[in-house]
């Protein structure tokens, strides 16, 4: 442990849901896509459900930060 401290507990993932908008992926490079496909594989064998959401507005709400 390089902080000194005790690993935090686990926990279970089966059933969580992420909601991601599909929209997140339009243009993004193909490596990142590999390396996010490769996570959300892994999420899912531990029993993480993938939701696809629609949220209008999100780009908007990014111009503003």
């Amino acid at each position: 442990m390089m902080s000194g401290n005790a690993a935090p507990a686990t926990v279970s993932l089966n059933g969580l849901r992420i909601g991601v908008p599909a929209s997140f992926w339009a243009g993004v490079d193909n490596e990142v896509v590999a390396v996010a496909t490769a996570a959300r594989t892994k999420l899912a064998t531990s029993g993480v459900t993938f939701v696809e959401v629609d949220m209008p507005g999100i780009w908007s709400l990014d111009d503003q930060v």
